[in-house]
């Protein structure tokens, strides 16, 4: 593992004093439910010896076979899930190319791949003056943009921050249709830079910067990048369209009373009354309450309050922060496939924003 390409991917992401691992050892092309997989926490008293260790233990997960990440955004020790990130200091694209798991990409692949990088990396320079960084990922090319360091300091702010990341990836992919990576949230892990791909076995292939002197052009970049910081934080998330009436008007609170006087189901869940409604378990009820909100247009960041602050099922309350976005994400993640089997099966509509008289 080349060690000045990790230090300067540290650089890159932002240094911190706790840093998330994670390694898979693929036994096949494209992976199998037997990979062995390994995560590990280092957090140290000083930032100095989590490097030397977290360096010394990539060195020997590589040389035992693994393909290894390394997490992208500061978290809580231990929390790997969104409501576990505490600071955004960068923003990252990963532009894989299209070839068969079986081998490596050819010449001709990974030169379509970086065609789709370059024409995003000159779009954000064209709009916002953007400073980026490429890096070959062995199978494609990732580019990194580092940014002022911004702190989410809420469950809500980390949830708001991630559908705003998401959409902007999104609006940015359909305009230039240069099909980034959409599997975009702020729980990801990236290749470690320096390090090998290991994912096809017996066929390693080098991770490596291809812009030169990337430390040291760092702190220019976060500088130069406030602009497009301030694009993200200013992007409106999308609302899933559908059949389904959204409640509109008023703050969160007025529209859920309005809510739960149409959907009774819902008002005895937050009650607390999920057995007599037949759920076999709280979490399901949950899951419940989430999907009913997400179908009438409420955010994931309001849904979080709502359970905080309304829901007597009491799960959430006891449970930590991997169950809570777990709870939110499939919810919205339900919701949103049900939109694109509509949109694919052609039955979409489009959606209806009631005001419900009060």
């Amino acid at each position: 593992m080349d060690k000045e390409w990790f230090l300067t991917q540290l650089t890159v992401i932002g240094k911190r004093r706790v840093y998330q691992i994670v390694a898979r050892k693929y036994l096949e092309p494209g992976g199998s439910d037997k990979d062995p997989v390994v995560t590990e926490w280092f957090h140290e008293k000083g930032f100095r010896e989590t490097v030397r260790r977290l360096y010394a233990r990539l060195c020997e997960l590589e040389a035992q076979g693994y393909t290894v990440w390394i997490s992208l955004y500061r978290k809580k020790p231990g929390v790997d899930s969104i409501l576990g990130v505490t600071k955004v200091s960068v923003l990252w694209f990963d532009f894989d190319a299209e070839h068969p798991k079986e081998r490596p990409a050819n010449w001709d692949e990974l030169k379509e791949a970086y065609a789709r990088m370059r024409k995003l990396k000159d779009a954000l320079y064209e709009r916002y003056r953007a400073w980026g960084f490429v890096a070959f990922s062995g199978n494609g090319y990732h580019l990194y943009y580092p940014l002022p360091g911004f702190p989410l300091r809420s469950d809500k702010k980390r949830i708001e921050f991630n559908q705003k990341l998401q959409t902007f990836v999104k609006k940015l992919n359909r305009e230039l249709g240069v099909n980034a990576d959409k599997t975009y949230d702020l729980r990801r892990v990236v290749s470690v830079i320096g390090s090998l791909n290991q994912k096809i076995p017996g066929r390693p292939i080098k991770t490596k910067w291809l812009d030169s002197d990337v430390k040291r052009k760092v702190r220019y970049a976060r500088k130069a990048n406030v602009q497009l910081l301030k694009e993200i934080l200013k992007t409106q998330p999308e609302r899933p369209h559908f059949k389904f009436s959204s409640i509109i008007g008023g703050d969160v609170w007025e529209r859920l009373e309005r809510l739960r006087r149409m959907d009774e189901k819902l008002n005895r869940l937050l009650e607390g009354d999920w057995q007599a409604l037949g759920f076999p378990s709280r979490s399901e009820a949950e899951m419940s309450v989430v999907v009913r909100l997400a179908l009438r247009g409420f955010t994931p960041a309001e849904a979080v309050q709502i359970l905080d602050q309304k829901s007597k099922i009491g799960k959430w309350q006891e449970e930590g922060e991997n169950y809570r976005e777990r709870t939110i994400r499939r919810g919205f993640e339900f919701v949103g496939g049900l939109h694109e089997e509509l949109e694919t099966s052609g039955h979409r509509q489009e959606p209806q924003r009631t005001e419900i008289s009060q």
